[in-house]
């Protein structure tokens, strides 16, 4: 996707103050830079897919920065047909680059606090958030089975890719899941190792949480679990109280996460779907998902 930089550059300088140094940074989906004037900033430009930093933006406005975990979003925009986001830099490593070297448990008592956080702001509705940050479905199963529909219909041939029949899928999720009572809350959807950042004081900060719903608040842990999946974080999570009461709920939202990524990323990386691995682990998306279809027993 094709974007004038200096446009959008020439926009964010209007509103934040002359920009004295532009540096472009490696990413893998999308375009970063990090923006100097009397501060540091980072600008993405989404390459291929919609602004979903829009809600980070306007949920830091409207809860806080969740005791300072979430980075803070200055601007957001569109120019010339691409999306783009103005957000703080922070120094640091990339949890996920090293998973394999820390010893999690502190790391992960910040994430559970994050996620604790996000679970005390109650949602009246279900489903991913809108402006209106709230969802559009009055019942969180329904969402689900919706969810999972568009999982399967998003591209071609993903029942034979994944081996799960979707009605099964559906009956399954209905049979497990009929009876679950819950308190809808806020939930951050995208909580891959690469967005969160380490500093150097051993402090963790979300980079971009982007996308989010409003349901289980047991849903998160599960997702985070996917991503950890056999890393040294893998043990602090599934030996954590919310996932040690409901396991097979667990398991099962932990497989849905597999499943969305691997279906997301079918379009994109066609060629590289089966070797495909969340950000930091050594096991492919596709490994971790039959694995978890054998624990969950599907």
């Amino acid at each position: 996707m094709r974007y004038d930089l200096n446009k959008i550059l020439a926009f964010v300088s209007r509103i934040m103050g002359t920009i004295t140094e532009v540096k472009k940074l490696k990413s893998v989906t999308n375009d970063v830079y990090k923006i100097k004037n009397n501060n540091e900033y980072i600008v993405k430009i989404y390459l291929n897919r919609g602004l979903t930093s829009d809600l980070d933006l306007k949920i830091t406005k409207r809860f806080g920065d969740f005791n300072g975990v979430m980075k803070r979003n200055f601007l957001s925009g569109r120019i010339g047909g691409v999306n783009f986001v103005v957000v703080e830099y922070i120094k640091g490593k990339l949890l996920s680059n090293i998973i394999y070297r820390i010893n999690p448990s502190e790391y992960y008592r910040q994430l559970c606090n994050f996620l604790m956080e996000c679970g005390k702001i109650k949602t009246k509705k279900y489903g991913r958030l809108k402006n209106s940050l709230d969802g559009s479905y009055k019942n969180w199963l329904r969402f689900l089975l919706d969810l999972e529909e568009d999982i399967y219909y998003r591209s071609n041939d993903f029942e034979k890719l994944v081996g799960i029949n979707l009605c099964k899928l559906k009956e399954f999720t209905i049979d497990l899941l009929k009876k679950r009572k819950i308190c809808s809350v806020l939930i951050p959807v995208d909580l891959n190792l690469s967005n969160f950042i380490i500093t150097k004081g051993g402090k963790v900060r979300a980079i971009e949480i982007g996308s989010w719903f409003a349901g289980d608040p047991l849903f998160p842990y599960c997702l985070l679990l996917t991503h950890a999946w056999k890393t040294p974080l893998y043990n602090q999570i599934i030996k954590d109280k919310p996932i040690q009461e409901d396991t097979r709920i667990s398991l099962f939202y932990s497989l849905l996460e597999s499943l969305s990524v691997i279906s997301f990323n079918k379009k994109i990386y066609p060629s590289k779907l089966k070797t495909l691995k969340p950000f930091g682990n050594k096991l492919s998306f596709m490994n971790i998902m039959e694995e978890q279809k054998k624990l969950i027993g599907i």
